[in-house]
C-alpha cells in the first residue's frame, strides 16, 4: 500500500549562497593568500544557524527524517524569522507524522508571510491532522493567488472537498477552475491540463450514473493510502452502476482491499507516513506512526499489517505473525493481511498452514497472481510439483512479468519449438 500522497508544493529549501571572492589581479602570490585566507575565516564564522541548517539538509537528502529535524529545529532557535528553516521543519515534521508540529510551524509562516505557497503547506499538514476547518481556508487562500504550483493545488483542493463529502463547494472549485463543459464523458474524455485521475473524479460528481473509471479512480486511491473517499465512491459506484460485471468487480476490490469503516484522517495520514519511512527504511519512526495509527483507530487493520511488513524485511517472522494475525483479526478480508500471514507461516515452515491461508487469499481474490504463485512455491517445498505447476503456471498466465516463476518453468519444460516462445518462455529474448 502506497504513501498518503500528499499533492503540496514541492519546496526545497536551498543552502545559503556566499559572495564571490574579489581576488586581486597584480599578484598571483596574494592571490593565492588571499583566497585561502577568506576560506578559514568563513569557515570559522560560519553560524549555529548555518551549521544546523545545512545538517538537516543533508540529513533530508539520506533521508534520516528525525535527525534532520533534530538539526531544523536548532536552526530555528538560532533564527526563529527564517522561513527556510521554518519550511524546512514543517517538510521534516511532516515526513515523520509529527503533524501537530508541522501545523504550528506552518502556522508560524502564514504569520509572517502569508504568501499562497505557505497557504498550501498549511493546508496540507492540517489535512493530514484532521483539521478539516483549517486546511479548506487554507487551501482556498491559497487557490485565489496566482502562482507557479497553484494549478496542482486547486487538484489537491478539489480531492480534499470531495474527501470531505462537499460536493457542491467542489463543483463550484471545478466551474471556477473552467474543468466543467457540457456533455462531457469525464471518463473517456480527458480534461486536458489536470491529472486524468482528476479529471475521472468529476464524473463522480457529474454523471455518477455513469462513471465505470470510478473503479480505476478507487484503485489509484487505494493504491496511495487513501481508504475513506475509495470506499465512498465504490459504494456509490456498485448502487449505482447498471453494469452488473463492473458492479461484482467493484464489490470485490471494497471487500478485499479496504476497510469495512471510515477511518479518521489522521489515522489514514499516519499509516501513510509509516508506510513512506518503511520504504525509506527508516524503520524506527515508520513503526511509531503506524503505533500512533492504531492508538487513534484500533479497528484499522493496515497499520498492523504494515508493520508486520517492516519485521518481514528485517527477517524476524515471529514477530511478523502476531501482528498479521492482529490485522487479520481485525478484518478477515483484509487481502494484503492474509497473503503475507501465509507467506509468514510459510518462512516459518508451517507449509500446511500458509497453504490454507493462501486459498482465503484466493477466494477474496481469484486473479491475484501474486496468491497463485505462492501456494506453488509452497507445494514445491512440499514435494507436490504436480500440483505445485498448475498453480504457478497460472500465476505467470495473470502476470507474465514473474521472472522467477517464469525461469523456472522455463528450466523444468523448455519452449515449445512449434510455435515459437511458450506460456513458459520470455517473449523478448
Amino acid at each position: 500500500m502506497a504513501d498518503s500522497a500528499i499533492r503540496a508544493p514541492n519546496w526545497r529549501a536551498n543552502c545559503l549562497a556566499h559572495r564571490p571572492m574579489r581576488f586581486r589581479r597584480h599578484l598571483a602570490i596574494a592571490t593565492c593568500l588571499a583566497a585561502v585566507l577568506a576560506l578559514a575565516v568563513g569557515a570559522a564564522a560560519q553560524s549555529p544557524f548555518d551549521i544546523a541548517l545545512e545538517a538537516g539538509l543533508a540529513a533530508m537528502r539520506a533521508n534520516r527524517y528525525r535527525e534532520a529535524l533534530e538539526r531544523f529545529r536548532e536552526a530555528v532557535a538560532a533564527a526563529p524569522d527564517n522561513l527556510a528553516a521554518l519550511l524546512a521543519e514543517v517538510r521534516a515534521a511532516n515526513a515523520l507524522g509529527e503533524f501537530d508540529e508541522a501545523v504550528a510551524t506552518a502556522r508560524s509562516i502564514v504569520a509572517m508571510a502569508a504568501a499562497p505557497e505557505h497557504q498550501a503547506w498549511l493546508a496540507a499538514v492540517a489535512e493530514r491532522a484532521g483539521l478539516t476547518d483549517e486546511a479548506r481556508a487554507a487551501y482556498k487562500a491559497s487557490v485565489q493567488g496566482e502562482w507557479l504550483g497553484r494549478s496542482d493545488v486547486a487538484e489537491s483542493y478539489l480531492l480534499f472537498l470531495v474527501d470531505i463529502g462537499d460536493h457542491t463547494a467542489a463543483l463550484e472549485l471545478a466551474r471556477t477552475e473552467g474543468w466543467l463543459a457540457p456533455d462531457r464523458d469525464y471518463c473517456r474524455d480527458p480534461l486536458p491540463g489536470i491529472n486524468r485521475r482528476t479529471g475521472m473524479l468529476l464524473a463522480w460528481l457529474v454523471h455518477p450514473d455513469q462513471a465505470p473509471c470510478l473503479l480505476q479512480v478507487a484503485r489509484s486511491l487505494t493504491d496511495e493510502g487513501y481508504t475513506r473517499l475509495p470506499r465512498h465512491i465504490l459504494l456509490d459506484l456498485i448502487a449505482k452502476t447498471d453494469d452488473q460485471k463492473l458492479k461484482a468487480r467493484a464489490t470485490a476490490f471494497l471487500r478485499a482491499r479496504l476497510p469495512q469503516h471510515d477511518v479518521p484522517t489522521l489515522a489514514e495520514a499516519l499509516n501513510g507516513a509509516g508506510y513512506s519511512l518503511s520504504r525509506r527504511l527508516q524503520n524506527d519512526d515508520a513503526i511509531r506512526a503506524y503505533e500512533r495509527a492504531m492508538a487513534i483507530d484500533p479497528r484499522f487493520s493496515w497499520p498492523p499489517s504494515n508493520l508486520a511488513r517492516v519485521h518481514i524485511n528485517r527477517k524476524d517472522y515471529a514477530q511478523a505473525l502476531e501482528w498479521l494475525q492482529k490485522a487479520v483479526a481485525l478484518n478477515p478480508d483484509h487481502l494484503r493481511a492474509v497473503q503475507n500471514l501465509g507467506w509468514t507461516l510459510n518462512e516459518l515452515g508451517r507449509r500446511d498452514e500458509a497453504l490454507a491461508i493462501y486459498q482465503r487469499a484466493l477466494a477474496l481474490d481469484p486473479d491475484d497472481a501474486w496468491t497463485h504463485a505462492n501456494i506453488g512455491w509452497a507445494l514445491l517445498k512440499l514435494g507436490r510439483e504436480s500440483e505445485a505447476v498448475p498453480a504457478l503456471q497460472t500465476s505467470l498466465r495473470l502476470d507474465p512479468s514473474q521472472r522467477n516463476v517464469r525461469n523456472f518453468l522455463d528450466t523444468r519444460f523448455g519452449a515449445d519449438p512449434r510455435v515459437g516462445p511458450s506460456p513458459f518462455t520470455s517473449h523478448d529474448r
